[in-house]
């Protein structure tokens, strides 16, 4: 059952990423000019497109507010953690 939970928490923001793009949740303000950035954040850096993504979407992509920005960071250390997590496992 844990390692369930754990490639479900992998892959969830693939996952909304994947629905976000098919149900036209970031159609409206175009976050990305083409589609090569957003499958690139898929496979590579999931977390930081995640919330890049909706920053776009509720702040216009307007990073001045500090709450988005934490997010950003947040966001990019998640990915940089998920990335190097496997080197010290056991």
């Amino acid at each position: 059952m844990g390692c369930f939970i754990s490639v479900i928490v992998i892959f969830m923001p693939r996952i909304f990423l994947f629905f976000g793009w098919i149900l036209g949740f970031f159609a409206e303000v175009h976050p990305w000019d083409t589609r090569f950035w957003p499958i690139v954040g898929w496979v590579l850096a999931p977390y930081t497109t995640c919330v890049y993504g909706l920053c776009y979407v509720y702040n216009q992509g307007n990073f001045d507010n500090s709450l988005w920005t934490i997010l950003m960071v947040a966001g990019i250390v998640a990915d940089i953690c998920n990335f190097f997590s496997s080197w010290f496992d056991d």
